[in-house]
């Protein structure tokens, strides 16, 4: 495989600054407008909820029943990317279920 040219690297990596800059844009405008937050554990379900209190720049202030904390648009969205990996398992887990009863 022939290495790229320099030129071309640059341009690549310009581009996917780009789609980053992009993408981080999108989560900011779809997180400013959440009012509560869900947390998910490992297996989907919900581990905790919270009001959003404040929006500082990359960063979200949010209060649970007990105790504040702080959370980056990009946790939430690691957070969001969590529960739908947890429910491809369990739908992938009952699609399997059913081929087996089948037999």
């Amino acid at each position: 495989m022939p290495r790229k040219s320099k030129y071309e690297r640059v341009l690549n990596k310009r581009e996917m600054v780009i789609e980053n800059y992009k993408h981080q844009k999108r989560l900011k405008e779809t997180f400013s407008k959440m009012e509560t937050v869900t947390i998910y554990d490992s297996r989907g379900e919900v581990e905790k909820v919270g009001k959003v209190i404040q929006i500082i720049g990359d960063k979200i202030l949010v209060q649970f029943p007990w105790y504040k904390e702080t959370f980056t648009h990009h946790e939430l969205y690691e957070n969001y990317l969590k529960k739908q990996r947890a429910e491809k398992r369990k739908a992938e887990k009952k699609s399997s279920k059913q081929k087996t009863s089948a037999y």
